[in-house]
């Protein structure tokens, strides 16, 4: 099952509702992301000092890659508020 994830801040939002009752914002603020599978509880926010946008994926073994690739890379864990 596919879904929207926003990142916003600190921290990432299931859906727009609760972008929008936890951070009182609208999505198109945010940064959406999509995800595939299950609920995650975290989210990684990866970015070089060459990237203008960080790349943001749930998947741990993507961010491994992204950071073998990238050394020099910023990784930050954001939770998923539900």
């Amino acid at each position: 099952m596919a879904r929207n994830l926003f990142v916003y801040q600190n921290a990432a939002y299931e859906g727009e509702l609760d972008l929008y009752r936890n951070a009182h914002v609208v999505a198109d603020r945010a940064q959406a992301v999509d995800s595939v599978g299950l609920v995650p509880k975290f989210v990684y926010r990866m970015r070089t000092a060459s990237e203008a946008v960080p790349s943001i994926t749930d998947d741990e073994v993507a961010m491994w890659r992204y950071v073998s690739r990238h050394p020099d890379a910023n990784i930050e864990v954001l939770r998923v508020v539900h």
